[in-house]
């Protein structure tokens, strides 16, 4: 009797927890996650290796993108079935999501931020290459080059050949081995490589002209780290050895003009980009880059032609300190002009670190690069919008924090976008202004192209 009243408790106990978790299945289904994770929560106080709802509890807490509760369910789940499809899959999703807020927090410059996404997607799958390499990277940006290495000794335990991470550890360490070169020479690219995490070089299509891609490769390599950590000499003396190996590769000038127009050497600039466009008239990142060269370099010249002004009144100083006195009492009240208010304008290009290709495509994080300038007084407590304030599929936050411009000055601002995997493809006219308190200083629409896949 006592057997059966157990038999008859333990049939009921799995069917009250089969239930719960029918419930916390519909409730999913119709995107009612608050109602499904209470469900799949009581399934689990029934049977805490219930296998199903670790993963709808999963599916729930990503239905509201609470992230670390997700991981926390699925992380469970694989220690109780590391194999199962469901438990793979979720683990899957999860490490993508940390991998991509990872990146976007290092093309942001939070490094900090990005180990620690890197280091959540790790823990999903310690085999993730990418996130090993990424993660060196971000040590690297935050100067920690003993953390740097141990982030990519470890992808180099799963993978001993793996070019990135051998050429990242040949740059921070030049006394280690060149990497083994590779048996076959990659495919020619139209884009540049803007990320050091994925680096593609172009070379020659002749077939009897032998190169040795993996030293391009290298040296670009190399050349991007310096480059997205502004040690400009160093970036420019790697496009240089880079373009003197291979002078057909359109990427490293087009590299080559960013480092120049950073440190404001605007005719190298533009005899970099007259080079690749003699190459590739319709390249165009070197298209883009080439309409923020022209407009920095007449900011330039302007403040040229004030510096040559203000020598030539140096002989006159005797009655400016005259003048300055008799401002002092009013005698030229009357005729002085008015002080020049602010003239900002803006202009907008798009930085797609992952293949340059002009689209946003699914998946992908981005970046609007806004170039202020300003040819009038010092322009204060300025502030960036972005219209519409939210794009179906897209995530982006547009930095509240003040910044200035000065006179016959320009500021580099960056807002990271970041598409949706399901995203369709579509065209989205987005404007950007420039506030300073209520005024509008500057408006520019941009027409945001999106690739779905």
């Amino acid at each position: 009797m006592n057997k059966d009243k157990r038999q008859i408790m333990t049939e009921t106990t799995t069917a009250i927890t089969d239930g719960h978790y029918r419930l916390g299945n519909a409730y999913l289904k119709d995107k009612q996650y608050a109602e499904a994770i209470t469900h799949f929560q009581m399934a689990l106080r029934l049977d805490a290796d219930f296998i199903d709802a670790h993963c709808g509890l999963c599916r729930a807490y990503l239905g509201q993108n609470d992230t670390e509760n997700a991981a926390a369910a699925v992380l469970t789940a694989r220690r109780l079935a590391p194999n199962a499809t469901a438990v793979v899959s979720l683990c899957d999703t999860l490490k993508e999501t940390y991998y991509h807020k990872g990146m976007t927090d290092y093309n942001a410059e939070r490094y900090r931020e990005a180990v620690d996404g890197f280091e959540k997607a790790i823990a999903l799958d310690a085999t993730y290459l990418a996130a090993h390499h990424a993660q060196a990277l971000s040590y690297f940006g935050l100067h920690d080059l003993a953390e740097a290495k141990k982030a990519a000794q470890a992808a180099l335990r799963i993978d001993p050949t793996y070019a990135p991470v051998l050429s990242f550890l040949k740059t921070i360490d030049p006394s280690l081995p060149d990497p083994e070169p590779a048996n076959t020479l990659p495919e020619p690219s139209d884009e540049p490589a803007a990320t050091v995490a994925s680096v593609a070089v172009e070379v020659p299509s002749q077939e009897t002209q032998e190169i040795d891609t993996d030293a391009l490769d290298k040296a670009l390599q190399r050349a991007l780290v310096f480059l997205n950590n502004k040690q400009y000499p160093q970036a420019e003396a790697a496009l240089k050895k880079l373009i003197k190996a291979n002078p057909n590769a359109v990427a490293p000038h087009y590299h080559l003009a960013q480092n120049y127009m950073e440190i404001e050497a605007f005719g190298d600039a533009q005899r970099e980009i007259d080079i690749a466009l003699r190459m590739r008239p319709t390249y165009r990142p070197a298209l883009e880059l080439q309409n923020a060269i022209t407009l920095l370099k007449q900011r330039a010249e302007n403040q040229q032609r004030n510096k040559k002004l203000r020598k030539i009144l140096i002989p006159v100083a005797v009655l400016a300190i005259a003048g300055v006195i008799a401002f002092r009492f009013g005698v030229f009240s009357g005729f002085l002009p008015e002080k020049r208010p602010p003239q900002v304008s803006v202009e907008v290009t798009l930085e797609d670190p992952m293949n340059n290709n002009g689209f946003i495509d699914a998946g992908e994080t981005v970046r609007l690069k806004l170039i202020l300038t300003n040819a009038g007084s010092t322009a204060k407590n300025l502030r960036l919008w972005l219209l519409p304030k939210s794009i179906g599929g897209l995530r982006y936050q547009v930095p509240d924090a003040t910044f200035s411009v000065r006179k016959n000055g320009f500021e580099t601002r960056r807002i990271p976008i970041t598409a949706d995997k399901q995203i369709r493809t579509r065209t989205v006219a987005i404007k950007v202004q420039v506030f300073a308190a209520s005024e509008i200083l500057a408006t520019r629409d941009f027409q945001l192209q999106i690739k779905g896949k």
